[in-house]
């Protein structure tokens, strides 16, 4: 069965392409049946006929690899819906449509209603699955009553005005109609999805740079504020400007540094292609030394939160304590190998075809709601673009394969936080999951944050108020 891993996106988006074809197809059908032409008809139907049954296996399969767990994409409380979107018109063609072609392929009669029962079930089933594929890939809260009724409201009303028209023969009118329902059915969703996002304003905390010079690398930082030093590690393509929503906050209280980690933005790598997590751990000692400190405060998330849990685990010592957000260590997960594969087959994408559509790949399979990029700091969203590459072909892999060690983590003794986004936990993401399970093994109970993977951009005071909360707890 691991053949159909990752198989949600490619099988909705098949049958978007393969309704639309039968669709039209149909239409081409019904044309040439009534204007006499029945041999013509006659080939077209058939040719309908096998587009038609592709088009209900991609709907089987599309419902197998949603309700079996095999995607990529799907979140749990999704599934009723996109079996509903992908499942139901698919028994409506094959009950209607199909039958129809199959009559007028074998030159029997067809029946008065022809046109209305082979134009109109394509046009839906094509609409249900358009939105089935809004609903797959852009990220969102579980739908509120609203963004369902309405989506599914314009469907009902396309499907009518379809059938309308077709029995009335007005041939333009139901191709307009359909494109305008579609943008409906979408656009208001989507406007609900990337609702929310916060304002790109500036970071207003008093900011001073440099560089440090480690292993023959040249690492960019940025500090802001005074008190216990806080170092604050960026996830995968992140660098010193990752954190700056939430920095000024946190800076009343600490003496907040960022930097950018190796290969990043302003960091140079040396020697490209030598990655490795220990390293990750050694230049952030650097970092916390040049700023005169001999140990401090740690925060990651994503990546940067297994930095931590190696610098917890390597030099105890220099940590006073740490928070550790949403760490994607897949390999202590019961579906590890499902995990490992996905994050092979982007790395394997990159030279395929470019690290733009392997980031693509993998930024859905985050599951983060647009809002969230829409509200990163514009200064960091200037250079992201330039991480993508290093990130997706040189530190991916190490990262999602690593796996922190629980004896060494107690002997250390150092007081941690393990943390997870409400958000992320409810839709059962993978780097969630991992929290309760490390928290497990490490013997502590895993703490809630508020939001998702990256609500530090999209919900800076709420997140930093839970972070502040977090760090306030371990010095106690």
């Amino acid at each position: 069965m691991s053949m159909l891993f990752g198989l949600d996106l490619p099988s909705v988006v098949g049958s978007v392409g393969l309704w639309t074809l039968l669709g039209l197809l149909a239409g081409r059908v019904a044309k040439r049946d009534s204007a006499g032409k029945a041999a013509e008809s006659a080939r077209t139907a058939r040719i309908a006929l096998v587009v038609g049954a592709l088009a209900v296996a991609s709907a089987i399969l599309a419902n197998i690899v949603v309700w079996g767990d095999f995607g990529w994409f799907v979140v749990p409380g999704d599934k009723p819906l996109l079996g509903l979107l992908t499942g139901v018109p698919a028994i409506l063609v094959a009950a209607t449509t199909l039958p129809r072609l199959m009559r007028v392929a074998t030159m029997r009669p067809a029946g008065e209603t022809r046109k209305v029962s082979l134009t109109g079930p394509p046009c839906v089933a094509a609409l249900a699955a358009v939105t089935a594929l809004h609903y797959l890939v852009v990220p969102h809260v579980p739908p509120r009553p609203f963004e369902l009724i309405v989506p599914l409201a314009a469907l009902g009303i396309a499907s009518a005005v379809v059938l309308l028209a077709a029995e009335r023969n007005k041939r333009a009118l139901p191709r307009i109609l359909v494109v305008v329902t579609m943008l409906a059915g979408l656009v208001i969703p989507l406007g609900t999805t990337l609702s929310g996002a916060d304002p790109n304003t500036a970071d207003a905390s008093s900011v001073h740079s440099g560089y440090v010079l480690t292993e023959g690398n040249r690492l960019y930082y940025e500090v802001a504020g005074e008190g216990p030093p806080l170092l604050m590690i960026a996830g995968g393509g992140g660098d010193a400007a990752y954190y700056g929503k939430v920095r000024a906050a946190l800076a009343e209280n600490y003496q907040v540094i960022t930097y950018g980690r190796r290969g990043s933005s302003r960091s140079v790598q040396r020697e490209p292609g030598t990655f490795t997590v220990a390293q990750q751990a050694r230049d952030a000692v650097a970092v916390l030394e040049a700023q005169g400190h001999s140990s401090g405060l740690v925060f990651g998330s994503s990546a940067g939160a297994i930095v931590a849990l190696e610098l917890i685990q390597r030099n105890p010592g220099r940590v006073r304590g740490a928070v550790v957000h949403e760490p994607p260590t897949v390999r202590v997960l019961p579906d590890r190998d499902r995990w490992l594969s996905h994050f092979a087959d982007v790395y394997q994408r990159s030279f395929e075809l470019g690290a733009g559509v392997a980031m693509l790949e993998f930024t859905l399979g985050v599951g983060v709601p647009p809002r969230a990029y829409l509200s990163a700091p514009p200064e960091f969203s200037a250079r992201s673009g330039d991480n993508q590459r290093h990130f997706i072909r040189q530190e991916m892999l190490p990262f999602v394969n690593y796996v922190p060690s629980s004896a060494a983590i107690k002997a250390g003794g150092v007081p941690f936080v393990l943390a997870a986004g409400g958000e992320s936990l409810d839709q059962d993401r993978y780097y969630a999951r991992t929290v309760p399970v490390l928290a497990e093994r490490l013997g502590v109970e895993p703490t809630v944050f508020p939001g998702h993977h990256l609500s530090y951009f999209d919900n800076p005071g709420e997140w930093a108020a839970a972070l502040r909360s977090a760090l306030d707890g371990l010095a106690r």
